[in-house]
């Protein structure tokens, strides 16, 4: 929030520069926009700029909520389960071999846990088993495909 040099009491739109003639608040809601600060910003807005605003204000909550939505991923993965079985899929050279082999399947990771099983493989070195039903599955297809090309 800017005040006017030599007067603290005067509000300026930080959109705009506007100046506010008399200092007046109150609380509650308004049928017209009148001077506020905007949530999100943090910045004061007149009247005329309000729309602008308020915009801003909604664009700036909805990055911070998606930057926290962002954050309870696990790594970039949807979760720990799913990050660990990428983890060895993509850096295990035996099992990265065998994960790129399966990519032309219209469902290679299943068809590569599958294979696994076969083999007695059930789980990660890490513990996590491959058919644990939090992983995703979509993504761990995209990964395949991705080695592969």
């Amino acid at each position: 929030m800017q005040t006017r040099k030599g007067n603290p009491s005067q509000l300026v739109c930080d959109y705009c520069g506007a100046v506010k003639k008399e200092i007046s608040f109150f609380i509650g809601a308004s049928i017209k926009a009148d001077w506020c600060m905007i949530e999100g910003t943090g910045k004061m807005t007149c009247p005329a700029c309000y729309d602008k605003a308020i915009a801003e204000g909604r664009a700036a909550i909805d990055k911070h909520v998606q930057s926290a939505k962002e954050e309870t991923m696990y790594n970039g993965w949807k979760n720990r389960q799913t990050w660990n079985v990428a983890l060895w899929l993509g850096n295990d050279e035996g099992l990265y071999n065998m994960a790129r082999g399966y990519a032309e399947y219209e469902e290679p990771y299943k068809q590569l846990a599958a294979e696994l099983r076969t083999a007695g493989v059930t789980e990660t070195p890490d513990g996590v088993a491959y058919n644990d039903p939090d992983l995703d599955i979509a993504a761990l297809d995209d990964m395949m495909r991705e080695q592969a090309s």
